[in-house]
């Protein structure tokens, strides 16, 4: 017996056991005639006594066996085994068969006594499923205080990398999300047998074949993926291989399947990887910034990057065939994925009950494998040993034609055999029951059929019950749980009121449906009800004529009068008589229409049109908004209850607003309608009434919906009204990149020249995104390359601050190619580069495209403004070089390109701008360390005298290395050298940082609490900079630095020489976690560092959306500085400008009682 069939065999002892525990509930509470019963119990517990007998007798031999993981006989394994045996025995004296009355009366006094117990064996269950894990198994094969040890590793090893990635919410799937193998366990001695005879199967993965394929596509059970994880773990034990695994899993709805299958790989490669790669901290910081997720193109070239760093890589994907169903260009993408790792040497297993579609293109092998015939028998014989209406029908003789007939239909998969045993217990005789057998097929649609049969052998009531139940479940916009079936169920259309009594029972539902529906908890009213399998929506769709038309035709009929009578239930609770909540209402509510559209208007009009027509009701139903019956129809795009509402109504009604100022129109572009669109301009709809923030025809764009705005542009709609910001459709068509859009807009008269509130230009938009083919048709059709904006900036202004190359780089080609025509009416002899549009044209700031480039640490941008001969030898009117501002940012690739060249090398390291600093000195006031050291290097000022080497120490602390920074510093008890030691832990290097200021910049937080608790100044300044330890803990992305440091008492609010504070500093870094610790300890959002600047604008400088709206809600005002730098200002003027787009969005406004505030100017 190994130690993985041992764990195995523990696991299903637990789960077992917790199996007994609600039957054991029931016998308490039915004393009554339970002798049979607790019979079976008390044999069954005995059975388990001697199953952990032969455990613990089996894990105390094993120790002394040299392939052995248990190297101790007091190993937490082998504890909680004879914990588990004791409490086993424990429980089997409760449970011993009453013989008399008096013994069935005890049965109260001993209830708690049981509870206690089954309690304390269901928290067994968690850690016998982990020590099923081969690491698992290893970590509890040892001592608890070993363990303690190594769980307490893992969890720092697991939190670090938390902080690191914790903003990627594909990289937050946990292993809860997949199945959880041990619930198919009917017996524990059959279980372990089970796993002992799989060796067959794992022939297919041995060392050469598996390494050397690059593909499998194969039909397996549950528990083959399982094996090949552990074996693979067990053939390789170093570093330098990983094996990463991920279950598509059919019911777990995920918007984004594609970024969540690539997140779950890359989080196991990550957690094995010893480094950070950039390319993912690159990609991590751009999302961040932008306030997004990455998106599934970004996380796949990580994918890649990190898998080929390993030695050895093997990704594993399990069910392929349950992987988005509903979006085959998703599966067709996983696949372009999976090949694109074998192409790269990464070896790709996956398993699936069909061969994936579109075919795999990289060379591959595939091996089929069915379900083990003895894993199927044990499963048949456990269903009808457990179910009470077979006992008095089936024989010994009966009970075995059934498990083999069943065994030869299934062929290896197990979802047949669980749809044919429904069959034969849906059958009431014995004759039944062969007739059943007989006509059992390998079809898993012929399955699918017979269980149909067996529903409609149910009385008519709990037909209807069972295929009303089907049809919710499978059509419903959105999946529904328990109590929202029941209430959907319970309503009936010809009712006059909502009636709680109509509700059915959770089980009746599921038992109704013979096996077609599945849930987690029966008593649990938020528990997901599910169809059994996805191939069960294929088959309802092909082989049930009409489904689709009547499940929606059901879920609108059901829906209406559900709204109906919730809007009677409203006004009833107004009068004081409380009801029953109607919890499906919002569901009803938001999503009736969808289903509508599906089926022709005359089935639902007429009720739709009872409702829709009467202001009482939809008041009751939509009571924080003023809608018509016309605005929620044309919502729903439903054409023909739109047309008979205006027929029935004042033509007047059509153009009138809800209470947030829109129209029906507006809803219906909204929604993309066009048909609806169409019908109400032809009744007279305004198209350009609405809210003045965006017409129909902005929101046209908005939804890149060219036909729609063809038809408002066809019916009078005007181009060029202004809407938020002062921006017209053309700028949004612009900014969104829509060339298609852009042509029909510039066609039908759109203003190329038109200026938003800030003064910018569609040209000025499309150049800040990139967008180079709608930049060439602007420019071909007159879009002026000199216009500027109210603070100056031109578009190539705007495209260097985005790091927008390509763009860049068109621009200049236009300026070389059209020089002669820029600025005709001026007469100006400037230059081309000096002039509007120029590239060193410089800004109402005095900045020039090369200044913007640089503060975004564009290095591609920068090369080509370079290439163009931009002057690096020109200051803003701050008296900034380029290379102050590189230095301030910290980008050194930025620094290397402009200190190339040496003619001017000299004058940019000595100059000094308006502050009086050179770019070392920004680099060293603004904690950039990297850019430090460079320009350190560079003036050849490297020596120091130190009474320690320096460089040594240095790297001591940034490896985190405490022995060896503390013999350094030569921090010993001794007494007569410890005042040496405390001048020593105050020292400065050549930064004039101490080593505790330097633990913390290099994130060495083992180092930092050794020095702090050596007596390191937790106040101390560095100099230049001013800058105290938590200055530098705030810039971390793990806040228990701040912690840390708040911990010794450090001062919250401490300012550095620019005047900022620790929070403005976790703003600079987006550091979400240390800002929000500061902002709790009562650090003040309000302070101004020397520039004026509040910690909200260091943070949209930096492009952190997330880190803006916490100080928003935290009291900020969101207002200008008292010079009228706004906070959209600093996003735009470093080219966030997605970040832009978000707060025009967000639109917050001024801050009131009800704590709503606003970013108040427009971009």
């Amino acid at each position: 017996m190994d130690p993985l069939s041992i764990t195995a065999g523990i696991a299903g002892l637990a789960s077992l056991t917790i199996q007994v525990a609600p039957a054991l509930h029931v016998y308490i509470a039915t004393v009554k005639g339970a002798e049979k019963d607790i019979g079976w119990y008390a044999d069954e517990v005995t059975s388990l006594i001697e199953v952990c007998i032969s455990l613990e007798d089996f894990l105390k031999v094993d120790v002394v066996s040299p392939e052995s993981r248990f190297k101790t006989t007091e190993s937490v394994l082998g504890r909680t085994v004879s914990a588990c045996d004791a409490s086993l025995r424990q429980l089997g004296k409760l449970v011993q068969v009453p013989t008399s009355w008096t013994e069935k009366m005890k049965w109260p006094l001993r209830k708690k006594k049981v509870e206690e117990i089954i309690q304390r064996l269901a928290r067994y269950t968690n850690m016998f499923q982990f020590a099923l894990t081969v690491e698992g198994h290893a970590i509890f094969s040892n001592t608890p205080e070993v363990v303690e040890e190594l769980l307490e590793l893992q969890v720092k090893a697991s939190s670090k990398l938390h902080e690191i990635t914790k903003g990627i919410d594909a990289l937050s799937i946990t292993t809860d999300n997949y199945r959880d193998t041990s619930e198919s366990t009917s017996s524990l001695l059959e279980g372990i047998r089970s796993l002992s005879a799989k060796t067959e199967q794992l022939s297919f993965i041995q060392k050469e074949n598996f390494y050397n394929g690059c593909h499998r596509s194969i039909a397996v059970d549950d528990i083959s993926m399982s094996l090949a994880v552990d074996e693979l773990n067990t053939w390789y034990m170093d570093n330098k291989f990983v094996v990463t695994y991920y279950y598509c899993d059919y019911r777990a709805q995920n918007a984004s399947p594609l970024t969540a299958v690539i997140g779950r790989l890359l989080r196991v490669l990550l957690e094995c990887s010893l480094v950070i790669p950039p390319i993912l901290r690159d990609i991590f910081e751009k999302a961040r910034r932008q306030g997004r997720a990455p998106i599934s193109s970004e996380l796949k070239d990580i994918l890649i990057s990190v898998a080929t760093s390993f030695e050895r890589c093997f990704v594993l994907v399990d069910a392929m065939d349950e992987f988005s169903i509903s979006e085959p260009g998703s599966t067709a993408e996983l696949i372009r994925i999976l090949d694109e790792l074998a192409a790269s040497g990464v070896k790709v297993f996956v398993t699936s009950r069909a061969i994936p579609s579109p075919p795999l293109n990289t060379d591959h092998y595939i091996a089929r494998i069915r379900a083990n015939e003895a894993d199927i028998r044990s499963y048949v014989a456990y269903a009808l040993g457990t179910d009470h209406s077979l006992i008095d029908i089936i024989d010994k003789a009966l009970e075995r034609d059934i498990t083999q007939t069943v065994v030869e239909q299934a062929r290896g998969m197990f979802l047949l055999a669980v749809l044919h045993l429904q069959n034969i217990r849906g059958q009431v005789t014995r004759s039944g029951v062969r007739k059943a057998l007989k006509s059992l097929s390998g079809s898993l649609s012929d399955a699918y059929d017979k269980t149909f049969e067996c529903i409609r052998y149910q009385s008519q009531a709990r037909q209807e019950l069972a295929f009303d139940s089907i049809m919710w479940v499978s059509s419903s916009c959105r999946p529904l749980n328990s109590l929202e079936l029941q209430h959907a169920l319970a309503t009936q259309p010809g009712d006059g009121e909502w009636d709680s009594d109509n509700m059915p029972s959770l089980r009746l539902i599921i038992g109704s449906c013979c096996g077609l529906l599945a849930v987690d908890d029966l008593d649990d009213p938020d528990s997901e009800v599910r169809l059994v399998h996805h191939t069960l929506h294929h088959y309802l769709q092909d082989c049930q004529p009409g489904w689709k038309l009547r499940a929606n035709l059901l879920i609108t009929r059901v829906s209406l009068k559900y709204l109906y009578c919730a809007s009677v239930v409203k006004c009833t609770q107004e009068g004081g008589d409380k009801k029953t909540d109607l919890v499906l209402a919002s569901f009803v509510r938001d999503n009736w229409g969808r289903h509508a559209k599906m089926i022709p208007p005359e089935l639902y009009c007429n009720t739709a049109l009872n409702l829709l027509q009467n202001e009482h009701h939809l008041h009751s139903l939509y009571p924080d908004n003023h809608f018509t019956g016309l605005h929620i129809a044309s919502r729903f795009g439903l054409t023909d209850l739109v047309t008979n509402l205006l027929d029935q109504n004042p033509r007047s009604l059509i153009n009138e607003m809800d209470d947030d100022f829109e129209t029906a129109l507006y809803k219906a572009c909204m929604n993309n309608h066009i048909t609806t669109v169409s019908t109400l301009l032809q009744y007279g709809a305004d198209p350009n009434a609405g809210m003045s923030s965006l017409t129909p025809l902005y929101i046209s764009v908005m939804n890149n919906n060219l036909p729609l705005a063809k038809l408002l542009l066809d019916n009078g709609a005007t181009p060029d009204i202004e809407c938020t910001d002062d921006w017209t459709a053309l700028h949004k068509a612009a900014d969104s990149g829509l060339l298609d859009l852009v042509e029909l807009l510039v066609l039908r008269g759109s203003s190329m020249s038109r200026y938003s509130a800030r003064g910018l230009t569609a040209l000025h938009r499309a150049a800040g995104k990139g967008h180079i083919e709608v930049i060439k048709y602007l420019l071909d059709h007159g879009a002026r390359i000199d216009c500027t904006s109210e603070d100056g900036w031109t578009p190539l202004h705007g495209a260097a601050s985005a790091g927008q190359t390509r763009a860049v780089l068109l621009l200049l080609l236009y300026l070389a190619q059209h020089s002669g025509g820029v600025n005709r009416d001026i007469g100006t002899k400037k230059p081309i580069v000096d002039r509007e549009g120029g590239f060193d044209f410089q800004t109402e700031t005095g900045r020039t495209p090369l200044h913007l480039a640089c503060q975004g640490g564009h290095v591609d941008t920068v090369e080509v403004l370079l290439a163009s001969r931009a002057k690096v030898i020109i200051a803003d009117e701050d008296g900034d070089l380029p290379l102050h501002i590189a230095s301030r940012e910290g980008n050194v690739g930025v620094m290397e390109c402009l200190l190339r060249e040496e003619d001017d090398r000299g004058v940019q390291l000595a100059c000094r701008n308006e502050r009086g600093w050179t770019p070392l000195e920004e680099a060293q006031l603004n904690g950039t360390y990297e850019a430090e050291q460079m320009l350190w290097k560079i003036s050849g000022r490297m020596s120091l005298d130190s009474d320690v080497d320096e460089e040594e120490l240095i790297s001591a602390i940034r490896t985190d290395d405490v022995q060896e920074v503390t013999s350094l510093l030569g921090l010993t008890a001794d007494e007569d050298t410890s005042r040496e030691s405390w001048k020593r832990l105050e020292m400065r290097n050549q930064g004039g940082r101490t080593p505790l200021q330097q633990s913390f910049l290099f994130d060495s937080l083992n180092v930092a609490r050794a020095l702090l608790s050596s007596g390191a100044d937790i106040h101390a300044r560095s100099d230049p900079g001013q800058w105290t330890p938590l200055h530098y803990a705030a810039m971390l992305l793990d806040k228990s630095a701040v912690a840390l440091c708040l911990s010794y008492g450090a001062e919250v609010d401490a300012r550095t020489q620019q005047k900022q504070t620790p929070l403005h500093h976790a703003c600079r870094r987006g550091a979400e976690g240390p800002a929000r610790m500061l902002l709790e300890k009562g650090a003040d959002f309000e302070a101004i560092d020397d520039r004026e600047w509040r910690a909200v604008h260091v943070a949209a400088a930096g492009g952190y959306l997330n880190v803006i709206v916490m100080l928003l809600e935290h009291g900020d005002s969101g207002k200008a500085t008292r010079d009228g730098q706004s906070v959209q200002g600093c996003a735009a003027e470093r080219g966030h400008h997605s970040l832009v787009e978000r707060l025009r969005e967000l639109r917050y406004y001024w801050l009131t009682s009800e704590g709503n505030f606003r970013v108040d100017d427009g971009y």
